[in-house]
């Protein structure tokens, strides 16, 4: 068993695969939209003619069904073969059968709906919520009190970051209530 610097280790591949990857990029299950993006915005600068791009699921890869065909267009016409495991889907840069294809039409559409219908029960949820009122968002920070507990640490040498961890705030709350306390968040 291996682990790459990316964190995932081969053993949670499977054994076909775990024999032949060379590299892993991998993002945490509950990273955000970005990360995701950057994850595979970095294992396809990483792709060289020949390479294989192997992803889990149509899902990790795109989030809407056009981005998902321009990923894997561009992939397959830069030389470098696309796999989706779970889906048992494969593109290869010398033109895939239009069966793949369409399937790949039907498993992106497929997901982007249930991504959008997910979107859609969350923020129905969390409208009801705040209509019962149990929904406030964050609670506010005593802006005055935390400038002050602070100042004597950072007098002290203390960075701004091991502050704020200990303060148990962000560095941005903790900067705006020491440079501007009154309209910190107003």
């Amino acid at each position: 068993m291996t682990t790459s610097a990316h964190g995932v280790r081969s053993d949670e591949l499977g054994e076909p695969l775990a024999d032949v990857l060379s590299t892993v990029f991998a993002y945490a299950r509950t990273s955000t939209a970005a990360q995701s993006v950057s994850a595979l915005a970095e294992a396809i600068d990483y792709c060289r003619p020949g390479d294989t791009l192997v992803a889990y699921s149509i899902d990790r890869v795109a989030r809407s069904l056009p981005h998902l065909f321009e990923v894997v267009d561009h992939l397959t016409g830069a030389g470098i073969t696309v796999e989706f495991t779970s889906q048992a889907l494969s593109f290869a840069p010398e033109g895939g059968d239009a069966t793949s294809r369409l399937m790949l039409g039907l498993l992106g559409a497929v997901a982007e709906f249930e991504r959008s219908l997910i979107r859609s029960r969350v923020l129905d949820g969390v409208a009801r919520a705040r209509e019962r009122g149990a929904y406030r968002g964050r609670k506010p920070v005593a802006v005055q009190a935390l400038a002050d507990r602070a100042r004597p640490m950072l007098d002290q040498g203390v960075p701004l970051a091991r502050v704020a961890r200990d303060l148990g705030v962000s560095r941005g709350s903790l900067y705006r209530a020491l440079h501007d306390p009154i309209e910190a968040w107003s």
